[in-house]
């Protein structure tokens, strides 16, 4: 069985057309413990869904 190894907080910022400010928190539990394995993972999970609405907004 594989043991939880890291805790992990995302925050991302964003700045709206408007001015507005945002952020948004997301939060990660793993077995992983090298930082840059676990970076890559979390990328690699937000990239389609960064496609698909860079795709539905410029379309």
């Amino acid at each position: 069985m594989k043991r939880l190894k890291s805790i992990v907080l995302c925050v991302s910022a964003k700045e709206k057309k408007n001015g507005d400010n945002t952020t948004e928190n997301r939060y990660y539990i793993s077995s992983l413990h090298d930082i840059s394995l676990l970076s890559q993972e979390i990328r690699g999970h937000w990239d389609p869904f960064l496609l698909f609405f860079l795709l539905m907004h410029l379309s």
